[in-house]
């Protein structure tokens, strides 16, 4: 059996999910050390989950809300990775609707990802029953390796 070249292992493209929260910046800032030192490119992912109609006030989101949104998303996930990953390649953020852990590893899949690195607020106990767990479902279904980065290890 032919073994692989250390080289072929190294991840070319990374896909990093972004929620905004201090956990995904932790793994920005991660995903552009390992990007530097590969060589590869980011592609940075935000999911929007569906609103329940329930929860509406005043009816449906209307398409130009939404077309706003995205395009929101889009500069502040473009400024991120200005300030977060100078000198890092970056391909157009991506900005997609659904359960998160089912879009990260969709879009990790159709994108030919080398690897997804994904924050994680390290929640046990009840808050993980209650909260879930999007890192969790992503390594049990991605095909691709995953790296899971907590903002503070050890607290």
């Amino acid at each position: 059996m032919k073994s692989k070249s250390p080289h072929s292992l190294l991840p070319k493209s990374i896909l990093v999910p972004c929620d905004f929260s201090d956990c995904s910046i932790a793994a920005l800032e991660q995903a552009a050390a390992l990007a530097k030192l590969t060589g590869g490119s980011l592609v940075q992912l935000h999911v929007i989950e569906p609103v329940t109609p329930g929860f509406l006030i005043e009816g449906t989101v209307s398409r130009q809300t939404q077309v706003q949104l995205r395009a929101r998303v889009a500069q502040e996930l473009t400024e991120l990775a200005k300030a977060q990953a100078s000198g890092v390649r970056f391909s157009r953020p991506l900005i997609k609707a659904g359960k998160p852990w089912e879009v990260i590893v969709a879009t990790a899949s159709k994108a030919g990802a080398d690897l997804i690195v994904i924050g994680t607020h390290g929640y046990t106990g009840l808050k993980h029953a209650v909260l879930g767990s999007v890192a969790e479902r992503v390594v049990r279904h991605a095909r691709c390796p995953v790296l899971v980065v907590r903002k503070n290890p050890g607290r």
